[in-house]
C-alpha cells in the first residue's frame, strides 16, 4: 500500500460544508451584479468609519467616497467622522459622500444610563476606536429610516484601490446566489492568524472531550462558534454587507472587538443564523493603511481571549439584554487586560496592560429602553 492510499484524502463532509459557504464570483457574476445596482439601489446604504488624521490620505479617501458614490443614489452614503482631520472630511464630502459627526450623533443618547451599562466613567468623545464609529454608523441608519430587508454595505476609508477590490460587486454577486443571506463578509486567499485560529479550535475542544465540569450550555455555545468561524479568514474584516436586521438587532463592542462581535452574534440569531453567512473570496490585495506588528498582536490577541470568554459564559451574544451586558462590561471585560507580546527586539515577552472594549447593547434595545432618541438623530442630520 503506498503513502496515499493509506488515507483518504477527499474533503471530509465538514470541509464540504466549509467550502460550501464560500463564493469566488466570476466575472460574468460581476458584471452582472454591477448591471444590477440600479435595481438594487433603493435597498442600499454604505456605512464608512472614519478616524484618519493624516491629511496625505485625502486623495485616498476621496477615491472611496466617489467609488461608492458613483453606485448610489444620493443620500445613501455616510462617512462616519470620528475624529478625522479637516482635509479628510472635506475629501469625503467632494467624493459625493455626507459626512457626520460622531460626537454630534452621540447628543441623542442618555449617557447618563448608557455609562453604567458599558462600565465607563466618562462619555467617549473623537477617536475613541472603531466600535463607538460604527455604532453611531447604526444609529444614522435607524433613524434615517432603513428598512429591515435593507442592505448596509461597510468599507473603510484608507482602501486605496476600491475600484480594482470592487468589493460592493464582489459582495452583491454572492447575495444574489441565494435568497436567505443575511451576511457576506469580503475574504483574501492565505490571511489566516494563529492566535484567532487557536482559540477557534478550543471551542472544538470544549464539544468534544468529555469533561464533567464544562457545562452543557458552554458544550454546545462552543460547537456553534467553531461551526460559525471555522472558515472565517479574518475576524476583523472591515468590509461586507449585513441585512438591516441585522445592524438594528446586533450588539457592539467598542473598539476592533466589534466586528468579531458581528461574526459571533451570527452564531445563533433568528435574524441572520451562521448558515447564512457568506465569505467572498477576493483575489485582490486590500491595499489600506499597515497596522504595526504590535497593534495587531494586541487586537488579535483581544479578540482571542474574548472569543474563550465568550464561549465560557455560555449564553450566545444573541440572547443578550442590557442587563446580562452590563454584568459582563463591570466583571468579565475588565480582567481581560494583560497581552504578551513577542516582540522584534531580543529580550524577554513584553506584558501590555490595555483598556478592553466595552459591548454595547443593540440599536433596539437601546430605542426600547428610551436610551436614544431617534427622533433627535433624525433633526441632527437634517440640521
Amino acid at each position: 500500500m503506498g503513502p496515499r492510499d493509506a488515507y483518504d484524502l477527499r474533503p471530509s463532509p465538514l470541509e464540504e460544508h466549509f467550502r460550501a459557504r464560500y463564493v469566488i464570483p466570476s466575472p460574468e457574476a460581476l458584471l452582472a451584479a454591477s448591471s444590477e445596482l440600479p435595481v438594487r439601489h433603493d435597498r442600499l446604504w454604505a456605512i464608512v468609519p472614519m478616524a484618519e488624521q493624516q491629511p496625505a490620505l485625502a486623495e485616498t479617501v476621496a477615491r472611496a467616497a466617489h467609488y461608492l458614490s458613483s453606485r448610489l443614489p444620493r443620500g445613501r452614503v455616510l462617512f462616519l467622522d470620528g475624529g478625522s482631520c479637516r482635509e479628510n472630511v472635506a475629501a469625503a464630502r467632494a467624493g459625493g459622500a455626507i459626512v457626520l459627526e460622531q460626537d454630534t450623533i452621540f447628543d441623542a443618547i442618555d449617557w447618563g444610563r448608557l455609562l453604567p451599562i458599558l462600565n465607563l466613567r466618562r462619555r467617549p468623545v473623537g477617536r475613541s476606536g472603531q466600535g463607538f464609529n460604527v455604532f453611531a454608523a447604526h444609529i444614522a441608519l435607524a433613524a434615517l429610516g432603513m428598512r429591515d430587508d435593507d442592505l448596509v454595505f461597510q468599507c473603510d476609508a484608507d482602501v486605496q484601490n476600491y475600484e480594482e477590490l470592487a468589493p460592493l460587486e464582489r459582495l452583491l454577486s454572492a447575495w444574489s446566489l441565494e435568497a436567505n443571506v443575511r451576511h457576506a463578509k469580503l475574504a483574501q486567499p492565505g490571511r489566516n492568524n494563529e492566535m484567532t485560529m487557536a482559540a477557534r479550535a478550543m471551542q472544538q475542544l470544549f464539544y468534544c472531550l468529555e469533561l464533567s465540569w464544562v457545562p452543557s450550555t458552554v458544550k454546545q455555545l462552543a460547537r456553534d462558534v467553531f461551526m460559525a468561524l471555522a472558515p472565517d479568514k479574518w475576524l476583523t474584516c472591515g468590509l461586507y454587507i449585513v441585512t438591516g436586521a441585522v445592524v438594528r438587532s446586533r450588539p457592539f463592542a467598542s473598539g476592533y472587538l466589534d466586528a468579531m462581535m458581528q461574526a459571533i452574534w451570527a452564531t445563533s440569531a433568528r435574524e441572520c443564523g451562521w448558515r447564512n453567512i457568506r465569505y467572498v473570496e477576493c483575489p485582490v490585495r486590500c491595499r489600506d493603511s499597515v497596522n504595526t506588528s504590535t497593534k495587531e498582536t494586541l487586537i488579535l490577541s483581544s479578540v482571542a481571549l474574548h472569543l474563550q470568554s465568550i464561549v465560557m459564559h455560555g449564553i450566545a451574544p444573541h440572547e443578550w439584554d442590557p442587563g446580562l451586558i452590563t454584568q459582563l462590561n463591570c466583571g468579565m471585560m475588565p480582567r481581560l487586560c494583560d497581552i504578551p507580546e513577542i516582540g522584534d527586539a531580543a529580550g524577554p515577552v513584553a506584558i501590555h496592560h490595555i483598556d478592553q472594549d466595552r459591548l454595547i447593547p443593540s440599536v433596539d434595545a437601546l430605542c426600547e429602553a428610551k436610551i436614544i432618541d431617534l427622533a433627535r438623530v433624525k433633526r441632527i442630520i437634517d440640521g
